[in-house]
């Protein structure tokens, strides 16, 4: 399998001395998916991303973009999901850009034909790149959710979920972590 991208970042209202954010940003990856036993698939998918600035005075990305995860089924009901990805974002105030890793791990579990739950552990590592002071934030999520399929066409989910950021910025605090609780009801025709 092959994926290639272009992403044109156009930012409207540019702000007096400070220098453009648009850019363009090309990727390819090439990879495979796979199947090794009934209870085990995935894909791989490893390239290259290059991010080009409008204005010269901002530094670019070049550089290594991978994208995998096994999904393993050990009993019919159970699924389990291994991921891990690599990009650039676009940032949210300092720097040029943001390069992110993930790492996430699931786990789906259909309990009876109605009732079901999901459970999610995610790790993510920014590192806000081209800015005059480094900045580096390590994000934490936690995810618990319960699914009840009430009837053909209401389905109701309740999730409790614990998020942690921890930067090592020194301008200001990034450090925050919040907790949210949800209900929602699913309703379909």
């Amino acid at each position: 399998m092959v994926d290639a991208n272009y992403l044109i970042s156009d930012y409207t209202g540019d702000i007096v001395g400070v220098a453009s954010l648009d850019s363009k940003t090309k990727s390819i990856l090439v990879g495979a998916k796979w199947e090794s036993t009934a209870a085990t698939s995935g894909f791989a998918k490893v390239g290259y991303q290059k991010r080009d600035f409008d204005v010269a005075s901002r530094a670019g990305f070049s550089g290594l973009k991978w994208d995998a995860g096994v999904t393993w089924s050990p009993i019919e009901r159970a699924i389990f999901e291994f991921s891990t990805a690599s990009d650039t974002r676009e940032t949210n105030g300092q720097g040029n850009y943001i390069r992110r890793v993930d790492y996430a791990v699931d786990w789906k579990h259909e309990w009876l034909e109605r009732l079901g739950t999901k459970a999610s552990i995610n790790y993510s590592d920014d590192s806000y790149e081209g800015g005059s002071v480094p900045r580096n934030d390590k994000i934490k999520e936690f995810q618990v959710a319960a699914n009840y399929q009430f009837r053909r066409w209401i389905k109701l989910i309740a999730s409790v979920s614990y998020f942690d950021r921890n930067s090592d910025s020194v301008n200001a605090n990034f450090d925050y972590n919040r907790s949210l609780v949800s209900f929602t009801a699913q309703i379909s025709l």
